[in-house]
């Protein structure tokens, strides 16, 4: 289940949100075009939407996922709200964030579980970033989902946490590892092309 909870009182808000028939292993929380959402990935391969306000679904769950979905995040990719997926079947994919469909093919080219996304911005494009017990990030151009440049290596075990931003003139992605390091790159953009 998802529990919604106040963060200046620390009190519940509303009821649990069910649904998932195991347990949920990602949330995000973010917008949807007028609303407020809240996605959650589970266990039991399903990535659902609920409307933040009222804690009722916001549609039928997002279908495609093999296997348990273990990462979600929610953000831009040109004029589309989207939410980012990542699972065990060593996918990632795309939903449009309104309609909850896919928005892309299936992200592939991780060799294991897919353990964290992110979606942010560097230099001229929208990015997704994932992170895989394969050791690897991988960056994606959030608008078409084709991969941007080589794996970023450097962990010598699973990778459990992405995160993309700027730090001064700079933009950087942050990944976190099992082999307890954390590793900051620079993403130098390439052009439009490439």
């Amino acid at each position: 289940m998802v529990r919604i909870w106040d963060a200046n009182t620390g009190d519940p808000v509303g009821a649990p949100l069910t649904g998932h028939d195991r347990w949920v292993s990602a949330v995000a929380i973010g917008r949807a075009g007028d609303r407020d959402i809240i996605v959650s990935g589970s266990d039991d391969g399903t990535v659902r939407i609920w409307d933040a306000n009222t804690g009722s679904p916001a549609g039928p769950p997002p279908a495609g996922h093999q296997d348990s979905v273990i990462a979600v995040a929610i953000g831009r990719a040109g004029d589309r709200d989207i939410i980012v997926s990542g699972s065990d079947d060593k996918t990632v994919r795309i939903w449009d964030a309104t309609t909850g469909h896919p928005a892309a093919a299936p992200l592939t080219g991780h060799n294991d579980s897919v353990r964290a996304v992110a979606i942010g911005h560097a230099g001229n494009r929208d990015l997704i970033v994932s992170g895989s017990d394969d050791h690897t990030i991988r960056i994606w151009d959030a608008a078409n989902g084709i991969l941007v440049g080589t794996p970023l290596t450097g962990h010598d075990d699973w990778v459990n946490a992405v995160a993309t931003g700027r730090a001064g003139d700079r933009d950087l992605i942050v990944s976190g590892s099992d082999d307890r390091t954390v590793l900051v790159r620079q993403h130098r953009p390439k052009s439009e092309g490439g």
